[in-house]
């Protein structure tokens, strides 16, 4: 199997282009969250324990950097297979 540069330039920019858009969509989310938040003093205890029960095994996103990696290679991957796959068909397609 041959690699094509075309679809593997297009696979990298199209999966930065995805995480690009997957963090700033989480930066503006934190920033309206941030903007919106309101202490209330009252509710303070009962917030603690939600908390405290909804994460049992310590910090979810402790090596964040090696989701990121995976999922970008991952979708660089997944893209580049189906827009070969759709090249392969559509040429496969013209000939008969």
């Amino acid at each position: 199997m041959k690699l094509k540069l075309r679809f593997f330039l297009e696979s990298i920019i199209v999966s930065v282009t995805l995480l690009l858009f997957y963090y700033g969509f989480q930066m503006f989310r934190g920033l309206l969250l941030t903007k919106n938040y309101e202490p209330a003093i009252v509710l303070s205890h009962e917030t603690n324990d939600q908390l405290q029960s909804s994460v049992s095994f310590g910090s979810i996103y402790e090596y964040e950097w090696v989701v990121g990696l995976v999922s970008f290679v991952l979708m660089s991957v997944v893209y580049y297979g189906v827009r070969n796959g759709m090249y392969r068909f559509i040429q496969a397609g013209r000939r008969n």
